[in-house]
């Protein structure tokens, strides 16, 4: 549509009509800038709000114009002033305004900065659409805007896309609203030119996307995290290289953390690698352990930095696999480690100089490693090899041979740093640049090994001449021998082996022919080769030697040997010994035979000095008897001769009181007096007193003969206190003890009970004392003592010692004082026994133990260790012993 200019002299009410149209597209106008303002300047939000509240206010004011034209018309001066101000503003607006019809979209109005921004006049503009003045637009888009307003009533902050007829692309941020003017549905739209902005989007896409790139085609693995404001990764993004350096699959691992990915070994190494990235800190080289796809643990260095993108902090962070470097390294380590322990000498030649050498070449050269390097092969040569070349020379032939890649291996003689000369083993190998266009490329180098065989030359001289030495003994052996190789070929025999069998190696070849030839009988040649087959293979697990066999072979004459057959590794061959001991099984058959016959008397004579032997142990046991008989017979003695003096002076006091009451009786016949009958009386209660006691004595004697006697005979076991048994002793022994004058001491504390044998108790304690009477005070005229003293060994065993102070036992005879039948006195009343009998009750039948001290002038003293119950000692035996303790 052309714009029609406006006339100041037009009819009043078309002038009110326009100035109600004009305040219509200022009001809207108004209200889009301020929209506008709000999106892009925030700050000044509160005054274009009061300027769209004006705006409003205008429309509502033109609103009431329009129904009250009248008042209009007669303000026509001053509302053409105000359409001039009216239309001031709209030309001086800053954005583009631009008022166009909705169907069409052509142009109705625009504003001076619309005109500039299409680079048109406004006469070119009004009343065209922008595809008439060359101005490209989405067709698509313009009418899905058209819909939208027709349906909102307006449109707020929509960009659009243009591109002038010079090929500028413009984009607009533009707010619109829908209004009626003349009938005709239009739109005034208000635009910012935010072309700038587009752009520096596109180049920060550009730039993202650059970034993306590479950051995925990086060669060295990366990841960038999104941090959260703990400052701990909230999603993670792997480029390729990372998931090919640790196995991943890239879409599994996309947004996920290390933690979930169980990526770190160490939580503390992840923490301290976070928390300077977080501090805004980089973080440099740093070593740590990460685990692979495959759970392998890798070693990493990891290197990091916080940077702002995308309006995030992030975490930039690069990985470099030092595990095969890392391995690479230990390689190099372990081979330069190698080459330094190495015995052999080792030296790096460059253009016929040695360059570098391992420890090794100034021990074998005798020289410093300083004193080695700089120099050439010759100068470490004479003059001369053993062949009579010149070392210069022959050392120029093996390098050059060397480097047109020939590996050389020769012996040379070398200087030592003594003087002296060594034969040496060397290796010559040519060494090949990694990088054959690099300068180094072109230079000789090589490596020698050299390897001293002075003493391997010897060893092996000493060798030749071992191996001399063992065929001179293989075949002079007056063994026969045969050496027989891992396949069971024949290497040699020697000569006492062919004059044994009458074979030669050469019939035989190998070890299957000689089972053929060797045993003939097919079932004992099975059997024989199993038994030899089983014999080596268990040799060999147990890792020994073969255990030597008989077996019964064949000679080449028929005749049938018996042979020992042993054997012995010799390094993998296996060396065989045939010994000959038909003549030996010839012996032994005639020696079977002569055992034969000497087995029935052997059986005879055995049996008879069975016998003999039986009737021995009855003699020593009847002696034995005897013994202890004897022992009873001299307590008889020795009890019938105490019994004599109490008996003795009780018989007298009765007589002597008989005659006192005859004379007692007379003196009463003849008229008593008093006197007579106190007399009477005082000496018939003394003689009362004297036959008591002396009676009393007597019984107490008989008694313990009785109870001696009893317990000797009958071996009763019963309870009793030792205390008691010693006193009873020594009432026995008195008799013994006062004619030889000697002194029986007893220590022994009240309260030691046994459960036991007083008889073979009484029985050891009296020949004990009698062995001391009889043999320990010969020659000893001073004070004679034996001393008994028994103590407690704990609760259930007791201590008994019976000790003299005589002339004491030689050493020699210490030994044998328990042994039956031994005894210094043989003919002079000693029988042998008393000792052994002492040793027999005391070990077999109290249970105990009994051992024997003396040394010569000392004194002999005798301990026995019992136990206080017997063995075999039943509990109602026990609790009886209990008892009499309490």
């Amino acid at each position: 549509m052309a714009e029609v200019p406006l006339q100041v002299n037009e009819s009043m009410s078309f002038r009110a009509d326009r100035r109600v149209r004009w305040l219509r597209l200022l009001a809207a106008l108004a209200g889009l800038a301020a929209l506008l303002c709000l999106y892009f300047l925030p700050t000044q939000r509160v005054l274009l709000g009061l300027a769209g509240g004006v705006c409003l206010t205008l429309l509502v004011g033109a609103q009431q114009l329009a129904r009250a034209g009248v008042a209009l018309r007669q303000s026509a001066d001053r509302a053409s002033r105000s359409e001039q101000r009216l239309r001031l503003i709209f030309d001086a607006f800053p954005n583009p305004v631009v008022v166009s019809t909705l169907a069409e979209g052509r142009y109705l109005e625009v504003n001076p900065a619309a005109a500039k921004r299409l680079g048109r006049e406004r006469g070119e503009l009004i009343d065209h659409t922008m595809r008439d003045v060359g101005v490209v637009i989405s067709e698509s888009e313009r009418l899905l805007r058209v819909r939208e307003l027709e349906a909102a009533g307006q449109i707020e902050s929509a960009q659009s896309r243009i591109q002038l007829p010079d090929g500028r692309v413009l984009w607009s941020l533009y707010s619109a609203r829908l209004i009626e003017l003349d009938g005709v549905k239009s739109a005034i739209s208000v635009s910012t030119d935010i072309t700038a902005l587009k752009q520096a989007e596109e180049q920060l896409r550009q730039s993202e996307k650059s970034f993306e790139e590479l950051f995925e085609s990086a060669p060295v693995a990366m990841s960038y995290s999104l941090l959260g404001a703990d400052g701990l990764p909230e999603a993670s993004y792997w480029n390729r290289a990372w998931c090919e350096t640790f196995g991943f699959e890239s879409a599994a691992v996309q947004g996920r953390t290390g933690v979930s990915l169980n990526f770190w070994i160490e939580e503390a190494q992840r923490r301290s690698f976070l928390k300077p990235a977080a501090e805004n800190k980089s973080v440099l080289a740093t070593e740590v352990q990460l685990r692979h796809a495959d759970g392998s643990v890798r070693t990493v260095v990891v290197s990091a930095r916080g940077i702002d993108r995308l309006g995030r902090r992030q975490l930039l962070a690069s990985y470099q696999d030092m595990t095969q470097a890392r391995r690479a390294a230990r390689r190099l380590n372990e081979l330069a480690e190698m080459v330094e322990s190495a015995h052999d000498a080792m030296l790096l030649i460059d253009d016929g100089l040695i360059v570098e050498c391992n420890e090794a070449s100034g021990r074998i050269f005798g020289r410093s490693r300083a004193n080695v390097l700089g120099r050439s092969p010759a100068e470490l040569s004479p003059l001369l090899q053993d062949d009579g070349r010149r070392s210069d020379e022959l050392a120029r032939v093996f390098l050059s041979a060397v480097f047109e890649g020939h590996p050389q291996r020769f012996v040379w003689r070398h200087l030592h740093g003594d003087g002296g000369s060594f034969e040496a083993e060397v290796s010559l190998v040519a060494v090949r640049a990694a990088d054959a266009s690099s300068a180094s490329a072109s230079a000789k180098r090589c490596i020698a090994v050299v390897r001293d065989i002075t003493e391997a030359r010897r060893a092996a001289q000493a060798l030749a001449a071992s191996e001399q030495r063992f065929r001179q003994l293989f075949e002079h052996s007056p063994v026969a021998l045969v050496l027989l190789a891992p396949g069971g070929r024949l290497v040699m025999v020697n000569r006492v082996w062919t004059s044994l069998l009458g074979y030669s190696a050469q019939e035989v070849g190998s070890i299957e022919q000689w089972w053929t030839l060797a045993y003939p009988d097919p079932e004992y040649r099975a059997r024989s080769r199993e038994r030899w087959t089983a014999e080596l293979a268990r040799a060999k697990r147990a890792g020994g030697e073969p255990e030597a066999a008989e077996y019964e072979i064949c000679c080449k004459s028929g005749e049938r040997r018996h042979v020992l057959i042993g054997a012995a590794w010799i390094g993998d061959d296996l060396l065989a010994s045939f010994h000959d001991i038909t003549e030996q099984k010839l012996a032994q058959a005639q020696l079977e035979a002569l055992n034969t016959g000497l087995e029935g008397r052997v059986n005879e004579r055995t049996r008879e000095l069975s016998e003999a032997l039986e009737v021995l142990k009855q003699a020593q046991e009847d002696l034995v008897r005897t013994e202890k008989l004897a022992g009873l017979g001299a307590l008889v003695a020795g009890v019938s001769h105490e019994l004599n003096t109490p008996i003795g002076n009780a018989v007298m006091v009765a007589s002597t009181q008989r005659e006192r009451l005859q004379r007692f009786e007379g003196e009463t016949a003849a008229g008593l007096r008093r006197s007579q009958l106190s007399a009477f009386l005082s000496d018939a209660k003394e003689s009362a007193e004297v036959v008591e006691r002396n009676l009393q004595r007597a019984a107490e004697l008989v008694n313990s003969f009785k109870q001696v006697a009893v317990d000797q005979s009958s071996y009763q076991r019963r309870g009793f206190g030792l205390q008691d048994l010693l006193h009873e002793l020594s009432l026995m022994l008195s008799p013994t003890l006062r004619r030889n004058q000697v002194a029986l001491c007893e220590e022994v504390p009240a309260g030691l009970f046994m459960d036991s044998y007083p008889g073979p108790m009484t029985q050891v304690l009296m020949n004990l004392v009698n062995n001391s009477v009889a043999h320990a005070f010969d020659g000893i005229a001073d004070e004679r003592r034996v001393r008994i003293v028994a103590s407690a060994l704990g609760a259930d065993r007791l201590r008994v010692a019976v000790e003299d102070n005589g002339a004491g036992i030689p050493a020699e005879h210490l030994s044998r004082v328990f042994d039956p039948f031994f005894t210094t006195k043989l003919g002079r009343g000693g029988s042998g026994l008393g000792l052994h009998i002492v040793y027999s009750l005391v070990t077999e039948l109290l249970g105990g133990t009994v051992r024997i001290a003396s040394s010569v002038g000392k004194g002999t003293r005798v301990i026995l260790e019992l136990p206080r119950a017997a063995p075999g000692a039943t509990a109602s035996h026990q609790q009886g012993v209990s008892n009499e303790r309490q």
